[in-house]
């Protein structure tokens, strides 16, 4: 989807469910407000303390992501970075979420722009049918694939080209906000 108006932008972040914007570094710290209702803690609790966002996710996912940062800011940053994590929210426990990540230079200071969005459903759908899929594999070992197993690996399928689309699109609202001038605290 390409964006070309304002209107083509707000339709995109209708489509990503009401993602999370936020800056950081060079002297820039911001969420959005809507980040309470993701994950039930105010944009000053992550705004003023910068432990408290990686305080709260999953240890296991905190390595991982951590790493992939790391190796995104040994590459310069040249791409755009995706992550997806667990997140310890407010009174519900871990929901699932997914991260992109730009490096911005405006003024001659360079910070990260990023967009989270809400994908705790979409990886449930998804580990649902990988324990199908084992089961069947389990159970079928040695016998010809049959009528469920292909319409498994179809489902999964769909949930990775709904993921790429997904990027496509987090790409096309960067590209429209780099080009545009808009700054994710000015929105």
């Amino acid at each position: 989807m390409e964006i070309t108006d304002d209107k083509s932008f707000q339709a995109a972040l209708r489509v990503l469910g009401r993602p999370v914007f936020y800056e950081t570094g060079g002297g820039i710290e911001f969420v959005s407000e809507n980040i309470f209702d993701l994950t039930g803690y105010s944009p000053d609790q992550f705004n003023l303390n910068r432990d408290f966002f990686p305080g709260h996710m999953h240890p296991q996912d905190y390595i991982e992501v951590n790493h992939t940062l790391v190796m995104w800011h040994k590459q310069n940053e040249q791409e755009p970075v995706v992550t997806m994590f667990r997140f310890n929210v407010e009174n519900r426990g871990y929901i699932w979420l997914e991260d992109h990540l730009v490096s911005v230079t405006e003024n001659g200071k360079k910070y990260m722009r990023g967009l989270m969005i809400d994908i705790d459903q979409e990886r449930k759908d998804e580990n649902s049918l990988y324990e199908e899929k084992f089961r069947f594999d389990q159970h079928h070992a040695g016998i010809p694939i049959k009528d469920r197993l292909p319409l498994i690996l179809e489902q999964l399928e769909q949930i990775n080209e709904i993921r790429r689309q997904r990027r496509l699109l987090v790409l096309s609202v960067f590209d429209y906000m780099q080009k545009n001038g808009f700054a994710f605290r000015n929105l």
